[in-house]
């Protein structure tokens, strides 16, 4: 009888060590923002076309792969929500970049502005937020929570383990 419990009990220890070791191989996901210029172009006496880039940058930094990038929720001006290709897969120290182009048609007075404001970033590039959703080797899924406001950038990853809130 306590052999079997005993057995028992080992044998659950095992099942459970080997769970949870899909958990330690955990890829983290590093994403920033980089602004990548500007254009303009005169399109008649009283306004131009403005144009902003700004690359979004996916790195894994741990040693584990990361599979399946995919952003399951981002801010409401959606810059960079349908870039993402479904099949991104990241090993380790590697990146993926991705490039959005924001088009507005403005006023010279606003190009004069802009001009003297060497800073100046469009609202759809001040306030990111994205979630993005990644598994590892062993199909365990993982979230990195990215947000940036105005020059502010902050990485939050989130463990299987965990309750994820994506709203």
């Amino acid at each position: 009888m306590i052999e079997t419990i005993l057995i028992g009990v080992i044998t659950g220890l095992i099942l459970l060590f080997f769970n949870r070791s899909s958990l330690f191989k955990q890829p983290k996901i590093y994403i920033s923002f980089r602004n990548a210029g500007s254009a303009y172009q005169a399109v008649r006496d009283n306004a131009s076309n403005a144009q902003w880039r700004g690359v979004l940058i996916f790195k894994n930094f741990a040693p584990y792969p990361a599979f399946n990038l995919s952003i399951v929720k981002s801010s409401e001006n959606k810059p960079f929500h349908n870039l993402l290709p479904n099949s991104i897969n990241l090993m380790s120290d590697k990146e993926y970049e991705v490039k959005a182009t924001i088009s507005k048609l403005i006023s010279v007075q606003e190009r004069r502005n802009i001009a003297t404001n060497t800073a100046f970033e469009p609202e759809e590039f001040k306030n990111i937020f994205i979630t993005l959703k990644y598994k590892n080797e062993s199909g365990r899924y993982f979230y990195t929570k990215y947000v940036k406001e105005n020059q502010s950038e902050k990485c939050k990853y989130t463990y299987p383990s965990c309750e994820v809130h994506l709203s």
